[in-house]
Formats: structure tokens, sequence, C-alpha cells
């Protein structure tokens, strides 16, 4: 995902996941993860709720719209 990031100038790294255990959620593990492979924090949108693809999906839509363009890289 942030080699595909790396190669647009105005993309955005987009990290969801629900919290499944611990204090954290997935988002936030991956948005850790991002930051310590030097993506700058102003590129990274964190979405913590979603708990499936379809939830991400409806994230997404909300809030950013539906004539945006996405890559979704994910382990589903």
């Amino acid at each position: 995902a942030i080699r595909l990031m790396n190669c647009y100038d105005h993309s955005m790294l987009i990290c969801s996941g629900h919290k499944v255990s611990g204090s954290q959620s997935m988002a936030q593990v991956y948005q850790a993860a991002a930051l310590s492979l030097m993506v700058a924090p102003e590129k990274i949108v964190t979405l913590d709720t979603p708990a499936n693809t379809s939830e991400e999906a409806e994230a997404l839509m909300s809030q950013f719209g539906k004539d945006v363009q996405l890559i979704v890289v994910t382990s589903a």
C-alpha cells in the first residue's frame, strides 16, 4: 500500500479496522507501522470502526464520497 501511495502525488493512506483485542484498533496498529516506515502523519487517515469489508466500503463512501478513486489493498 505504501509503495502504491508513493506513486501518486496527492494520495492518502487509509488504515482501517476495529479493535479486536487490546487497547488499539487495527487501524491504529497499521497507522503506527506506516509512521515507522516514514509515511507523513498528514497523509494517513484512520477508520477505527469497520469490522468487515462491507463496513469499510460504507465508511469510505461516508468519508470521501462516491466519486473518489481508490486502490484497495487488503488481506481479506
